[in-house]
């Protein structure tokens, strides 16, 4: 059964067409359903396809409200336990009061009749929790009133996801706090080739940058692992080729060298201070770094390979 088909929406300067297809496993009072989540670029012929969700165990309301909300355009019987049905009549009648129709003059009671199946339900409210959010992937759970017919680990592309949070309506809310990966990473990938300091770990960062862009806990913290010996690196070399007197040592004696060079700005060897606790406390004792404290210290390496880039002087 077909009902109201995708339609673009713009998001910067692509028009992405985004809808669902919802597999009806079972269908009374209660829906289990998995959908399938498509999308179309207007520059392109093909259609992309992934599973959004399995097996997702709600009221029957929830499923109608996909549908009166413009995610559903199409939903099959794919039974694995029952279908009751009255209950697939009163989504068939959903599905075909939110398509497209030609206006034909209608009776008052017809018309009343049709918007009891079209007009969504103000009550219902859906929140959204985003765990990561980056412009290739952001991972997130979806749930009815903050608390009920949870949906975990979900993940689309951030414009699909746009339009996914906009039809639905919904209340966004962060796991936890929010930190400054991408902008960062923005501002650091076209500085790697173009610095002496930053172009003998160029290649190495550049990766590093790669892996993050889907930034998972264990991500995060191998990241910070990698980076470390790179911020090294970077400044061992530097400190080398300009020949500066003493020992060019671990990353405390390499703070000392720049300082005493006057090479970076003050508020940029505090930062190496800084990172450089967390360092002896985590990674040269083998201890796990929290995640929390991970994310600091991450986007504070970042920044610091930026402010490098930026300071040091050929």
């Amino acid at each position: 059964m077909s009902g109201r088909p995708y339609y673009s929406s713009k998001h910067k300067d692509d028009h992405v067409a985004f809808w669902l297809v919802a597999y009806v496993h079972q269908l009374d009072t209660h829906a289990l359903w998995s959908a399938r989540a498509f999308t179309r670029r207007d520059t392109e012929k093909r259609e992309m396809s992934a599973w959004l969700f399995r097996e997702y165990f709600c009221s029957s309301e929830v499923l109608h409200e996909f549908v009166k909300r413009g995610l559903v355009s199409r939903v099959e019987k794919q039974v694995t336990k029952h279908i009751i049905p009255w209950a697939w009549d009163e989504l068939e009648k959903t599905l075909n009061a939110c398509m497209p129709y030609i206006s034909i003059p209608l009776s008052q009671e017809a018309e009343e009749q049709q918007a009891k199946y079209r007009d969504p339900n103000t009550d219902l409210w859906f929140e959204i929790v985003i765990d990561t959010f980056t412009e290739d992937c952001v991972r997130f759970s979806i749930s009815l009133w903050g608390y009920k017919y949870l949906l975990r680990n979900l993940e689309l592309d951030k414009q699909s996801y746009y339009l996914l949070a906009d039809r639905l309506d919904a209340r966004i809310r962060f796991v936890d706090n929010w930190f400054p990966l991408e902008s960062l990473s923005q501002q650091l990938l076209p500085l790697t080739e173009r610095s002496c300091v930053l172009v003998p770990v160029a290649r190495d960062l550049n990766h590093e940058l790669e892996l993050l862009r889907k930034p998972t806990d264990d991500q995060i913290r191998s990241s910070c692992r990698s980076l470390f010996p790179l911020l090294e690196r970077a400044l061992r070399e530097y400190s080398s080729r300009r020949e500066w007197p003493g020992k060019s040592g671990n990353l405390d004696v390499l703070i000392n060298q720049f300082e005493r060079a006057d090479a970076l700005s003050k508020d940029t060897i505090e930062l190496l201070r800084f990172v450089a606790k967390p360092k002896r406390d985590y990674t040269q004792h083998g201890r796990e770094m929290p995640v929390p404290i991970a994310k600091v210290v991450l986007a504070t390496l970042i920044e610091l390979f930026v402010r490098l880039a930026k300071e040091v002087n050929a």
